[in-house]
Protein backbone atom coordinates (compact mmCIF):
# COMPACT_ATOMS: atom_id res chain seq x y z
CA UNK A 1 0.00 0.00 0.00
CA UNK A 2 0.92 3.57 -0.30
CA UNK A 3 0.94 6.37 2.06
CA UNK A 4 -2.45 8.65 0.55
CA UNK A 5 0.09 11.81 2.20
CA UNK A 6 3.31 11.63 0.74
CA UNK A 7 2.79 8.96 -1.96
CA UNK A 8 5.14 6.32 -1.18
CA UNK A 9 4.90 3.00 -0.26
CA UNK A 10 4.18 1.84 3.57
CA UNK A 11 4.55 -2.05 4.34
CA UNK A 12 1.12 -3.53 5.30
CA UNK A 13 0.19 -3.24 9.42
CA UNK A 14 2.71 -0.39 10.39
CA UNK A 15 0.54 2.16 12.03
CA UNK A 16 3.08 5.61 10.55
CA UNK A 17 4.41 6.33 7.44
CA UNK A 18 8.20 5.54 8.01
CA UNK A 19 8.59 8.61 5.33
CA UNK A 20 6.23 11.51 6.67
CA UNK A 21 4.75 10.27 9.62
CA UNK A 22 0.95 10.35 8.98
CA UNK A 23 -0.69 7.85 10.69
CA UNK A 24 -1.70 5.49 7.36
CA UNK A 25 -4.21 2.99 10.20
CA UNK A 26 -6.57 6.05 9.63
CA UNK A 27 -6.66 6.44 6.27
CA UNK A 28 -8.97 4.96 3.67
CA UNK A 29 -8.14 3.23 0.75
CA UNK A 30 -8.37 4.71 -2.18
CA UNK A 31 -6.95 3.80 -5.59
CA UNK A 32 -3.46 5.39 -5.10
CA UNK A 33 -2.82 3.53 -2.09
CA UNK A 34 -3.88 0.12 -3.77
CA UNK A 35 -1.16 -2.56 -4.36
CA UNK A 36 0.59 -2.25 -7.57
CA UNK A 37 -0.45 1.18 -8.16
CA UNK A 38 2.68 3.45 -8.64
CA UNK A 39 2.10 7.21 -6.47
CA UNK A 40 2.20 10.08 -8.68
CA UNK A 41 5.72 11.77 -9.15
CA UNK A 42 4.26 15.17 -7.48
CA UNK A 43 3.31 13.48 -4.57
CA UNK A 44 6.64 11.21 -3.94
CA UNK A 45 8.87 14.91 -4.35
CA UNK A 46 6.27 16.24 -1.92
CA UNK A 47 6.99 13.65 0.86
CA UNK A 48 10.62 14.23 1.21
CA UNK A 49 9.38 17.05 3.74
CA UNK A 50 7.27 15.66 6.32
CA UNK A 51 3.81 17.64 7.03
CA UNK A 52 3.74 19.97 9.67
CA UNK A 53 3.18 18.54 12.91
CA UNK A 54 3.68 14.71 11.85
CA UNK A 55 7.52 14.64 13.59
CA UNK A 56 7.39 16.00 17.04
CA UNK A 57 9.08 19.10 17.22
CA UNK A 58 12.20 19.77 19.34
CA UNK A 59 10.13 21.68 22.34
CA UNK A 60 7.54 19.52 22.19
CA UNK A 61 10.39 16.96 23.12
CA UNK A 62 12.11 18.99 25.51
CA UNK A 63 8.91 19.46 27.63
CA UNK A 64 7.81 16.00 27.53
CA UNK A 65 12.03 15.58 28.82
CA UNK A 66 11.67 18.10 31.61
CA UNK A 67 8.43 15.77 33.00
CA UNK A 68 9.83 12.61 32.82
CA UNK A 69 12.79 14.43 34.43
CA UNK A 70 10.48 15.90 37.13
CA UNK A 71 9.36 11.58 37.69
CA UNK A 72 12.60 10.77 37.86
CA UNK A 73 13.72 13.60 40.53
CA UNK A 74 10.99 12.29 42.56
CA UNK A 75 11.67 8.36 42.47
CA UNK A 76 15.49 9.42 42.85
CA UNK A 77 15.25 11.56 46.08
CA UNK A 78 12.69 8.50 47.32
CA UNK A 79 15.22 5.75 46.90
CA UNK A 80 17.73 8.09 48.86
CA UNK A 81 15.74 8.06 51.88
CA UNK A 82 14.72 4.58 51.49
CA UNK A 83 17.95 3.74 51.57
CA UNK A 84 19.40 6.07 54.46
CA UNK A 85 16.79 5.08 56.65
CA UNK A 86 17.22 1.47 55.94
CA UNK A 87 20.90 1.51 56.67
CA UNK A 88 20.18 4.08 59.87
CA UNK A 89 22.38 7.07 58.20
CA UNK A 90 22.23 9.84 59.92
CA UNK A 91 23.02 12.91 57.78
CA UNK A 92 23.41 15.43 60.58
CA UNK A 93 26.53 13.27 61.91
CA UNK A 94 30.14 13.34 60.74
CA UNK A 95 31.56 10.14 59.73
CA UNK A 96 34.25 9.68 63.13
CA UNK A 97 35.73 7.07 61.43
CA UNK A 98 36.70 4.81 57.83
CA UNK A 99 33.47 2.80 58.41
CA UNK A 100 31.30 5.69 58.56
CA UNK A 101 33.07 6.80 55.17
CA UNK A 102 32.86 3.50 53.31
CA UNK A 103 28.59 3.34 54.59
CA UNK A 104 28.18 6.97 52.99
CA UNK A 105 30.45 5.94 49.50
CA UNK A 106 28.49 2.51 49.29
CA UNK A 107 25.09 4.35 50.22
CA UNK A 108 25.90 6.54 46.81
CA UNK A 109 27.22 3.68 44.89
CA UNK A 110 24.27 2.09 45.74
CA UNK A 111 21.92 4.82 45.19
CA UNK A 112 23.24 5.78 42.24
CA UNK A 113 22.97 2.05 40.54
CA UNK A 114 19.52 1.73 41.85
CA UNK A 115 18.25 5.85 39.87
CA UNK A 116 19.84 4.25 36.59
CA UNK A 117 18.21 1.12 37.35
CA UNK A 118 15.12 2.80 37.61
CA UNK A 119 15.39 5.43 34.67
CA UNK A 120 16.17 2.85 32.25
CA UNK A 121 13.62 0.45 33.34
CA UNK A 122 11.16 3.40 33.65
CA UNK A 123 11.81 4.53 29.82
CA UNK A 124 12.27 1.47 28.14
CA UNK A 125 9.37 -0.46 29.78
CA UNK A 126 6.85 2.64 28.39
CA UNK A 127 8.36 2.78 25.23
CA UNK A 128 8.44 -0.45 24.30
CA UNK A 129 4.46 -0.72 25.65
CA UNK A 130 1.27 -0.08 24.18
CA UNK A 131 1.91 3.22 25.36
CA UNK A 132 4.32 3.89 22.90
CA UNK A 133 5.83 7.29 25.45
CA UNK A 134 7.08 7.36 28.75
CA UNK A 135 4.57 9.51 30.72
CA UNK A 136 5.94 12.66 29.59
CA UNK A 137 5.76 11.96 26.15
CA UNK A 138 2.44 10.67 26.73
CA UNK A 139 0.86 14.04 28.36
CA UNK A 140 2.51 15.76 25.44
CA UNK A 141 0.48 13.12 23.12
CA UNK A 142 4.09 12.30 21.54
CA UNK A 143 5.03 8.64 20.86
CA UNK A 144 8.11 6.48 19.84
CA UNK A 145 8.12 4.23 16.88
CA UNK A 146 10.31 2.29 14.55
CA UNK A 147 11.46 3.59 11.25
CA UNK A 148 8.13 1.99 9.58
CA UNK A 149 6.10 3.49 12.37
CA UNK A 150 5.50 0.02 14.28
CA UNK A 151 6.53 -0.81 18.33
CA UNK A 152 9.38 -0.82 19.55
CA UNK A 153 10.71 -4.02 21.29
CA UNK A 154 11.93 -3.43 24.62
CA UNK A 155 15.38 -4.39 23.80
CA UNK A 156 15.53 -1.24 20.77
CA UNK A 157 13.99 0.90 23.40
CA UNK A 158 17.08 0.01 25.96
CA UNK A 159 19.53 0.29 23.17
CA UNK A 160 17.72 3.76 22.37
CA UNK A 161 17.99 4.76 26.66
CA UNK A 162 21.70 3.95 26.31
CA UNK A 163 22.32 5.80 23.23
CA UNK A 164 21.28 9.40 24.87
CA UNK A 165 24.13 8.35 27.18
CA UNK A 166 26.22 9.26 23.57
CA UNK A 167 23.88 12.42 23.10
CA UNK A 168 24.09 14.42 26.38
CA UNK A 169 28.12 13.76 26.44
CA UNK A 170 28.77 15.01 22.92
CA UNK A 171 27.97 18.10 24.80
CA UNK A 172 24.25 17.56 24.38
CA UNK A 173 24.48 18.02 20.30
CA UNK A 174 23.29 14.67 19.83
CA UNK A 175 19.74 16.05 21.17
CA UNK A 176 20.53 19.78 19.59
CA UNK A 177 20.65 18.30 16.29
CA UNK A 178 16.97 16.75 16.02
CA UNK A 179 15.26 20.30 14.51
CA UNK A 180 18.14 19.35 11.18
CA UNK A 181 17.36 16.50 10.65
CA UNK A 182 15.67 15.10 7.66
CA UNK A 183 12.83 13.12 10.06
CA UNK A 184 13.74 15.26 12.85
CA UNK A 185 15.94 12.85 14.58
CA UNK A 186 18.34 13.17 17.49
CA UNK A 187 21.21 10.85 17.59
CA UNK A 188 20.39 8.52 19.80
CA UNK A 189 17.43 8.22 17.52
CA UNK A 190 19.45 7.87 14.59
CA UNK A 191 21.67 5.01 16.55
CA UNK A 192 18.94 3.08 17.78
CA UNK A 193 16.54 3.36 14.25
CA UNK A 194 13.42 5.21 15.93
CA UNK A 195 11.36 8.22 15.49
CA UNK A 196 9.41 10.25 17.94
CA UNK A 197 6.07 11.27 16.35
CA UNK A 198 3.15 13.63 16.89
CA UNK A 199 0.29 11.51 15.61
Amino acid sequence: MFCQECGKPVAAGVRYCPHCGANVAEQTPSPSSAPGTQPAAGAAEAGSMPPSGQYAGFWFRLGAHFIDGLILGAMSFTVQMLLGFGLGFDASRRPGDMADIFAILGLVGISIGANMAFAWLYEALLTSSHWQATVGKRALGIVVTDENGGRISFLRATGRHFAKWISALLLFAGYLIQPFTPKRQALHDILSGTLVIKP
